[in-house]
């Protein structure tokens, strides 16, 4: 799918209930629900299937009483489709609208999965959470998974480096956040990558706009040859001291 999914006015919702769906634009504009793993009913109850939306850039929802919902089995990846890579995700409400009965929510919902790549301390994918100037704005995190990749790590990363997650507004109009118990698939990474074998990965709200991830480590392994030529160093310097 294609730049400008839908042009703003024009009325949509929707639901990726099996599947991939990937949106290739960076302004998508949604006037209704917008559903992860969902059946097309009021109810709005999950499917049950495994379904992913991968997608970039900005998800205006036209309307400020309506959601963003991920539901079980869901996941989300901020992304192009074409393999790790950094991106952000940003989901905002159109202020045209006055939000009621805490309504205008990012919510993941307990058995919901967001796919999270990782490059360095400071390059992350983020999903970022805004009001749009609505009275309200929530971002919920149920039980939820992470799915952590490497998408290309090339410096180190220590354990007490916060890594972003999420980023959300705060100041004048602030997101609420709710999270509940979080875990972790780290299946997908490969040499170099520990977990903090005290304390584990962590997930914090600094309560000032970001939510980030704690204990994960990168060390960066030496490529064959400059190990090799590490070695012979050593072995040259023994010897003129013999």
């Amino acid at each position: 799918i294609n730049q400008n999914l839908l042009q703003s006015g024009h009325s949509a919702r929707l639901y990726v209930e099996q599947g991939t769906l990937i949106l290739g634009g960076t302004n998508n504009f949604f006037s209704h629900k917008v559903g992860v793993a969902t059946t097309r009913e009021s109810t709005f109850t999950a499917s049950g299937l495994d379904s992913k939306l991968i997608a970039r850039g900005t998800f205006t929802i036209q309307d400020s009483r309506e959601y963003f919902t991920v539901q079980n089995k869901g996941t989300l990846s901020p992304g192009t489709g074409t393999g790790p890579g950094i991106e952000t995700l940003t989901v905002t409400w159109n202020s045209n609208s006055t939000a009621t009965n805490g309504l205008a929510q990012f919510n993941m919902q307990t058995g919901s999965i967001y796919e999270w790549d990782v490059a360095s301390a400071s390059s992350t994918d983020i999903i970022n959470v805004t009001t749009g100037g609505s009275d309200d704005g929530n971002l919920t995190l149920g039980n939820m998974t992470i799915n952590i990749r490497d998408a290309g790590a090339a410096t180190a990363i220590g354990f007490t480096d916060q890594l972003t997650l999420f980023t959300y507004e705060f100041g004048a109009q602030t997101v609420t956040r709710n999270i509940g118990s979080i875990g972790f698939d780290t299946s997908s990474l490969g040499a170099g990558w520990t977990i903090d074998p005290v304390n584990g990965l962590q997930v914090t709200d600094d309560n000032a706009g970001t939510i980030y991830l704690t204990g994960l480590q990168f060390d960066v392994i030496p490529e064959p040859s400059t190990a090799l030529l590490g070695a012979l160093g050593a072995l040259a310097l023994l010897r003129r001291r013999r």
